[in-house]
């Protein structure tokens, strides 16, 4: 039972297809120097879009103060927060709230003592957040390493409709978190999107 992630929407379009196409996961970014940023104001109207639907609200966020995630995750009355610059151990339990911890990390600075801390890894090639596809083969060994079950595992990094049933193969994840992989000229595609999380599912899917 796959799940998926759609990240960086930042428009009704990418809310509507998301929705449509049944994606478990919406992420808003808030990360400083992403492309994909949105100010809180345009979140929160997004955010009325998915009141009473199934799909799951993140915030992503890297390197920023404790006290700003936590009054925007509050605010945005999210699921999840993500955490997907080099936040420490520390920083990430101590983030604390009526929603889940999750931390974008590569596969080769998984560490059990930051598994440990969080509900869910995303877990990226060398550059996490990069949208650059990586060698999944040694994906597990690095989770038996860190301690971590592949249940509490996304994978990321390059992926689209043709690759995300290979990447859930190799490394045993239980979702994907995709964003450039659904997009066409850097907008979110609903075709795109919708493709892909038929993709999903045709590999085993269905919301977690």
């Amino acid at each position: 039972m796959s799940v998926v992630k759609i990240c960086g929407v930042r428009d009704e379009a990418g809310v509507d297809a998301c929705v449509a196409a049944g994606a478990d996961f919406v992420g808003f970014t808030f990360a400083p120097a992403s492309r994909r940023r949105v100010e809180l104001e345009r979140a929160l109207e997004l955010r009325e879009r998915l009141v009473g639907v199934a799909t799951r609200v993140v915030a992503v966020f890297a390197d920023q103060p404790a006290a700003f995630v936590m009054r925007i995750a509050r605010t945005l009355r999210v699921d999840a927060v993500q955490l997907h610059g080099a936040e420490s151990a520390a920083y990430c339990d101590a983030i604390g709230g009526p929603f889940e911890v999750w931390r974008g990390v590569s596969v080769i600075d998984l560490s059990e003592e930051l598994a440990g801390a969080v509900d869910r890894v995303v877990l990226d090639g060398r550059t996490p957040g990069s949208g650059v596809t990586w060698d999944w083969s040694g994906a597990p060994a690095a989770l038996r390493s860190a301690g971590l079950d592949a249940e509490r595992v996304l994978v990321a990094g390059g992926l689209d409709a043709s690759r995300v049933g290979a990447a859930l193969a190799a490394t045993g994840a239980a979702g994907v978190d995709v964003a450039s992989g659904i997009e066409t000229n850097g907008a979110q595609d609903p075709a795109k999107i919708a493709a892909l999380i038929a993709a999903v599912r045709a590999f085993g899917g269905g919301v977690k």
